[in-house]
Order: structure tokens, then C-alpha cells, then sequence
């Protein structure tokens, strides 16, 4: 079980940290760039990344346990990033109506 924790917990950290390289990049060429689109554009680039490395290791001919591997990394991640964009929305939606409330 602590694996699995690790595991997430390693993959979230690393999204966390290539959206605050895009955006760190993004916010020098343009000052209106929303964070949690950067947030949702590199979880799903670090999604389909994962999905492409399984679906590789699943479809390489091999021995008896061929595929095990993508198939965790496809158990684990992909929920993984399916929760992590679902927050995402659900954190926008909470702050764009609490900031037309503001502005009202």
C-alpha cells in the first residue's frame, strides 16, 4: 500500500512541478495565462505519456509476463490523472464563481 501512495504521490509532484515550469515559461511571453489550464494541459500530457509508455510495454512481444507492467502504470496513473483533472475543474469552477460574486 505505501508503494502505491509513493507511486501517486511521486507522479502528482511531478506534474506539480512541470506546471510551474510551463507556467513559469508562459507567464515571460504572456502575462494573461490561467493556471489551472497550464494545471489541466500538463496532467494531460503527463497522462497520455504514461497511457503511451503502457500501451508500448503491453503491445512488445515477450515472455509470460509480458504487459505487466503497462498494465499497473494503466491501473495507477490513468485514475490518477482522471481525479487530478476532475479537481481541477471542480477547483476553477469554485474560484470563477466566488470572483463573479466579488465583482458583483
Amino acid at each position: 500500500m505505501t508503494w502505491l501512495i509513493t507511486m501517486i504521490l511521486t507522479f502528482v509532484l511531478f506534474v506539480i512541478c512541470i506546471t510551474g515550469l510551463i507556467l513559469k515559461i508562459a507567464k515571460k511571453l504572456d502575462r494573461k495565462v490561467s493556471s489551472y489550464l497550464t494545471f489541466g494541459i500538463a496532467t494531460g500530457l503527463c497522462g497520455l505519456m504514461v497511457a503511451g509508455i503502457a500501451l508500448y510495454d503491453i503491445l512488445t512481444p515477450g515472455g509470460d509476463l509480458n504487459g505487466m507492467f503497462g498494465q499497473i502504470l494503466l491501473m495507477v496513473y490513468i485514475p490518477t490523472v482522471v481525479v487530478m483533472i476532475i479537481g481541477d475543474i471542480i477547483v476553477w469552477h469554485i474560484t470563477t464563481k466566488n470572483k463573479q460574486k466579488d465583482v458583483q
